[in-house]
């Protein structure tokens, strides 16, 4: 298709080429330079605390249910909405609540099928990408499952402006430095 080129703010709003982005992404680097992260370095910059950014701080609340209290940015937060997901579980919360999990140490939880395990994965997933510039790798073991995750990541991550590729047989997908998450099967995992 054709290429558009937008600004996504560090609330996740994604912006066509125009004054308000062009303002808004003045703001954020303003906000970013404050906290020691530099646009013209992007490599090895990070956020360690997105909650105290104004975008998410004010929007964050108390409650450990709520998407918005993990910092999922706004547009995200919609989405999932849109696809039925209203709050966590407690036991999501717990498990995003754990010590050092939300700065990348291991987690490993138990709970029955469709109980909800993809969106804890999902919300620690979303932090490093948005928060930490990294890149992320899916692996799922059919084709079947990857095509399925790939629409449903691209509906709901697709209005923070991160791009979501599919790598498996059959797929024309690649991965570049432009693909922030790619889902692949595990023989494609194997391969790369």
């Amino acid at each position: 298709g054709e290429r558009q080129v937008i600004y996504v703010t560090l609330a996740g709003e994604a912006l066509p080429r125009c004054a308000r982005a062009f303002r808004s992404a003045t703001a954020d680097q303003r906000l970013l330079k404050a906290r020691g992260v530099a646009s013209f370095r992007p490599v090895g910059s990070s956020i360690d605390r997105p909650e105290d950014l104004a975008p998410y701080a004010e929007r964050r609340g108390q409650d450990v249910h709520e998407l918005a209290y993990w910092c999922v940015p706004e547009p995200v937060v919609v989405a999932y909405r849109d696809a039925g997901v209203r709050r966590l579980y407690p036991w999501q919360a717990e498990c995003l609540s754990g010590p050092g999990v939300l700065e990348g140490r291991s987690l490993v939880y138990v709970a029955p099928t469709s109980a909800g395990k993809s969106l804890v994965s999902e919300v620690l997933m979303l932090r490093q990408l948005l928060f930490q510039g990294r890149r992320a790798l899916l692996v799922l073991p059919y084709v079947s499952i990857c095509a399925e995750r790939v629409a449903e990541l691209r509906r709901l991550w697709g209005p923070s402006g991160l791009r979501i590729e599919a790598l498996y047989s059959g797929s024309e997908g690649t991965w570049h430095g432009a693909v922030d998450v790619a889902v692949c099967t595990i023989e494609k995992a194997c391969s790369l």
